[in-house]
């Protein structure tokens, strides 16, 4: 009763009874992600992982895949976005699973909240170790399976949360609305092992989980936003915890994939 009644309290009427899987739906996100301040401050940090990614990463191409809503290319020089969804405003407009780029050309993959849309992973992860260039990096922000996050993906998430499914595959069309949240958790920490048999080029190099209420109190895409931008420092500041206790809390990780070299 209580989260139905907090959902009903917090819903942005901006994106109430709209298709997720429509071009206005991309354009609102696209809105939302720069006018909310406090969730703009979560994404710019965000993108300093991303930053330090790109870094480090080899020479070639920087590419973003689902940035129909973001601002990544701000801070990513001479970044090419792509994205499958209707709408968005990119430079690419391709599937992750069949991605037009040649083989060895990308330099570092970048993804936020994007992973646990894909109906078929194992797809993307075979494109992925093809477009890589030797010592290439893929970074992905997903969430997270923690105790704390169960509660709140099950009562006060409109997508899909499942992390006993077996499968790695999705069943269903939609670009925004086929989801499962707890899928990235699934492949990267339940299911290492499997993945790191499965792709012996992509060495995983960083599971580090994060965000325990920060992406809950900026509304995300769905709700309003609790907390003032002002407030976003401190906040952030107090969820810097030991490995353990985040383990415990968080609701979001980073994941990162390098692609090895031949010796």
């Amino acid at each position: 009763m209580l989260p139905k009644l907090l959902k009903s309290l917090l819903a942005d009427p901006r994106s109430e009874g709209i298709d997720l899987d429509s071009p206005q739906a991309t354009r609102l996100h696209h809105e939302l992600i720069r006018r909310k301040p406090f969730l703009r401050r979560l994404y710019a940090a965000y993108y300093r992982r991303f930053e330090l990614a790109d870094r480090a990463a080899p020479e070639g191409i920087r590419l973003e895949i689902g940035s129909g809503g973001g601002f990544l290319g701000e801070s990513v020089d001479g970044l090419v976005t792509m994205d499958v969804r209707p709408g968005a405003q990119v430079d690419m407009v391709a599937s992750a699973l069949e991605m037009p780029l040649g083989d060895g050309s990308v330099g570092a993959v970048f993804m936020l909240n994007v992973l646990h849309h894909l109906t078929d992973v194992e797809a993307f992860f075979e494109e992925a170790q093809r477009v890589l260039t030797p010592g290439g990096r893929c970074i992905m922000i997903e969430p997270f399976v923690s105790p704390l996050s169960r509660v709140i993906y099950t009562r006060l998430h409109h997508e899909p949360f499942d992390p006993d499914m077996e499968s790695w595959k999705l069943e269903g069309t939609g670009a925004m609305s086929t989801a499962n949240d707890a899928l990235p958790w699934i492949v990267f920490v339940r299911d290492r092992h499997k993945f790191e048999r499965r792709f012996p080029e992509l060495e995983i190099t960083g599971v580090e989980p994060h965000t325990i209420l920060l992406y809950l109190l900026s509304g995300g895409l769905s709700y309003r936003g609790i907390a003032p931008a002002a407030l976003f420092p401190l906040l952030a500041r107090a969820e810097e915890m030991p490995g353990g206790v985040r383990r415990m809390l968080a609701s979001m990780m980073t994941v990162e994939l390098k692609k090895k070299t031949m010796r």
